[in-house]
């Protein structure tokens, strides 16, 4: 209905990045698709296909209520990752909107499952699981020692909020929230079909900007990202795409082609 503060910090970071193009969709105030989706004040909406939305290479899910989508635009959302090879991250909150998705197709993708109260944990610290030490894309300081990563993580103002959740089989917690009572996955991984799908339990990414700016709010939202994703095409049509790495290359510089 309205946008939180991590919405507006992440499209104001990734909008005033060039390489990134992004469309955003707002819900309305009353959970209904009656008036469509809103957009930077404008009337928008949710891709008229599936084969427009496979045009996206990521989407950020946040606190959507499910009556804003059909059964077939959640199936193509399934699509879009399971098949297209897409990213999805799912950005969950205090108004409890994915609880609401039980039994349809965005559940299938949903790498946690909802345990206790929807009071949520008020966590102490956060800190990195053995798994998420060794993904590159959450090193978020300017040396390479995985000590000075751990210790960052672990001094960097935790959210004042987790949801309670519980890592469904086959899923990778990469970070925890640790409170006197107890440790829950803030962070949770999913390969689902060809694609990614990642569940962050909090919507206060943007806490780590205090007296700091954008030294690890943005590495993180733009490391993640393009690992998330699949890597964008520079041409492509209904047979084929092609992408050939970096924009630039020097005359004796090999060049990738896929």
């Amino acid at each position: 209905g309205r946008p939180r503060w991590e919405t507006r910090y992440i499209r104001n970071l990734l909008e005033r990045d060039k390489q990134w193009n992004i469309t955003e969709l707002l819900a309305n105030l009353d959970g209904t698709r009656e008036g469509g989706w809103r957009t930077d004040g404008r009337s928008a909406t949710f891709p008229d296909s599936r084969e427009a939305l496979f045009a996206f290479d990521l989407i950020v899910f946040g606190e959507v209520p499910r009556q804003m989508l059909t059964i077939e635009e959640q199936q193509w959302l399934e699509q879009f990752v399971g098949r297209r090879g897409g990213g999805l991250w799912f950005i969950d909150g205090r108004r409890g909107k994915l609880r609401d998705y039980v039994d349809m197709p965005v559940e299938k993708m949903l790498p946690v499952s909802w345990i206790g109260s929807a009071e949520g944990v008020r966590p102490t610290a956060m800190r990195l699981t053995p798994q998420g030490t060794t993904l590159g894309e959450l090193k978020l300081t300017r040396t390479a020692e995985d000590e000075d990563n751990l210790d960052l993580w672990s001094r960097m103002p935790p959210p004042h909020r987790v949801e309670q959740v519980e890592a469904l089989p086959g899923a990778e917690t990469l970070v925890e929230a640790v409170s006197a009572e107890q440790v829950t996955p803030m962070l949770v991984l999913r390969r689902y079909g060809a694609g990614r799908v990642l569940y962050a339990g909090f919507d206060e990414s943007w806490r780590w900007r205090y007296e700091v700016a954008d030294r690890y709010h943005e590495p993180y939202w733009k490391q993640v990202a393009k690992w998330l994703m699949e890597a964008p095409f520079a041409v492509r049509d209904r047979f084929v795409a092609l992408g050939t790495g970096n924009v630039s290359y020097r005359a004796d510089e090999p060049v990738w082609v896929r």
